[in-house]
């Protein structure tokens, strides 16, 4: 049976006065980082407060 190890990263939104944002290219750097290392992205998940996002949480697992 295949074993698995994790890890989360934690993103911080721009929140601004009409929209919220995130640093597409830092995103795509991370996650291009990410898989070099042979992890792979299997579910993200969001902290905010009135509908906004402040944080975007991922999850990546990887064989061990």
């Amino acid at each position: 049976m295949t074993r698995f190890e994790y890890t989360t990263i934690e993103i911080s939104c721009k929140v601004g006065f009409t929209k919220v944002s995130a640093d597409v290219d830092k995103l795509n750097l991370e996650f291009n980082k990410m898989g070099s290392q042979g992890w792979e992205l299997v579910t993200c998940a969001t902290i905010g407060t009135s509908g906004v996002s402040q944080q975007i949480y991922y999850t990546f697992k990887r064989p061990i």
